[in-house]
């Protein structure tokens, strides 16, 4: 079944948050919006992270929302990543969840380039509880033929309890790892 497309009433982007550095016309752009969708009748506003692929990224947010549900159903805290119509530049943006909701919580990562875990989120107060998980779901991944890298963790932190939960967040980071002899 194809997926169902995101075609809000109204965008508008309030954030620019493309590190410095990474704002050519090759680098991946993101962007803090407010949504107003309609759904049932109903009219809600929310905030929403877009993410904007170059031309040499087609596919990626076809990429981001096929990992999103592969490892959803592996029981993994994932954002929910919608797609948008092609006439809208579906091809190369999409939305995600905004995991610090609207800026209620913190959003940290979790990992390094060098697999290292930040300084930051050691100083999480269930740190332990949160590295089980991240180990347990990595290896539940694997055995899924997924890899997740270090930095495709986030962990959404409540300011009030300095208490996390961890998710997937960068697609980039997972792989479909295939193990088959055939493919050599």
């Amino acid at each position: 079944m194809p997926p169902r497309l995101f075609k809000p009433l109204k965008v508008e982007r309030v954030r620019d948050f493309t590190r410095p550095g990474f704002r050519d016309s090759q680098s991946v752009r993101t962007y803090g919006v407010r949504a107003t969708a309609e759904s049932r009748g109903v009219r809600r506003t929310f905030t929403l992270i877009e993410k904007e692929f170059p031309e040499s990224y087609s596919g990626y947010p076809k990429h981001y929302f096929e990992m999103s549900n592969k490892l959803r159903s592996l029981g993994i805290n994932v954002p929910t990543v919608r797609l948008i119509p092609e006439k809208d530049g579906g091809g190369r943006r999409c939305y995600i969840s905004d995991l610090s909701r609207g800026g209620k919580f913190k959003v940290i990562e979790w990992g390094k380039r060098n697999l290292a875990i930040t300084e930051e989120a050691k100083e999480i107060a269930n740190f332990g509880e949160i590295k089980r998980y991240i180990e347990e779901k990595t290896e539940l991944a694997a055995e899924h033929n997924q890899g997740i890298d270090a930095r495709a963790w986030m962990v959404v932190v409540d300011p009030k309890t300095n208490r996390g939960i961890p998710y997937v967040a960068d697609f980039k980071g997972v792989l479909t790892i295939d193990l088959s002899l055939e493919s050599r």
